[in-house]
């Protein structure tokens, strides 16, 4: 299967609008550090049966990421108004992404750079953190339960990537939309440091 690209989600953007107002059932796995460097990373999977699509799972996963780092609250029902002002921030950020075409190895490359090294942080701050903030603040989260064994905590990819791209590669802003036989995932991380 072709990945997506801008002009494809360009030319079905009235399929578009009612793909922002679904809520599919999506994982999502937060790990949370208050390392100004590491910042947070964000890892979402889906079944693909779950989706009409390719693109309903991409443009479903975007608003869970757009929700979460910008802290807003966009899994109800959304108003027309509400629809427009996301379907332009849509627009806008998916016209500036990437979508390169990466190999399975390039895709578990770069998630096991920046995973491994927050998973560390947590662990090497676990007496620190408990004494100076709220234990519900940072750690690793499976839909906003904590994950109690960090260590061994291994994402629930199942079986082998068969489609990734970037979406960006900057050295402070990773994105990576990837599908394997039975899942999408999508992997979000950025750092303002």
């Amino acid at each position: 299967m072709e990945m997506l690209n801008y002009e494809y989600i360009e030319s079905r953007a009235s399929e578009l609008i009612q793909y922002f107002n679904s809520n599919q059932e999506i994982n999502v796995i937060h790990y949370a550090t208050f390392d100004e460097l590491l910042a947070d990373a964000l890892f979402l999977t889906g079944e693909k049966q779950n989706f009409d699509n390719q693109l309903h799972a991409f443009v479903s996963f975007w608003k869970k990421d757009y929700s979460f780092f910008e802290n807003i609250l966009i899994d109800k029902e959304l108003t027309n108004r509400d629809i427009e002002f996301i379907f332009t921030s849509f627009m806008s950020e998916v016209k500036e992404f990437e979508f390169r075409q990466i190999s399975d190895l390039e895709f578990y490359k770069e998630i096991n750079i920046i995973l491994p090294a927050i998973k560390k942080a947590i662990l090497d701050n676990h007496a620190k953190m408990q004494e100076t903030v709220d234990i519900n603040e940072w750690g690793i989260f499976l839909n906003n339960k904590r994950i109690n064994d960090v260590e061994n905590y291994i994402l629930p990819i199942e079986g082998t990537i068969t489609n990734a791209c970037f979406l960006s590669s900057v050295w402070n802003n990773i994105k990576i939309f990837a599908e394997t036989s039975s899942q999408y995932l999508y992997f979000s991380w950025g750092t303002g440091a």
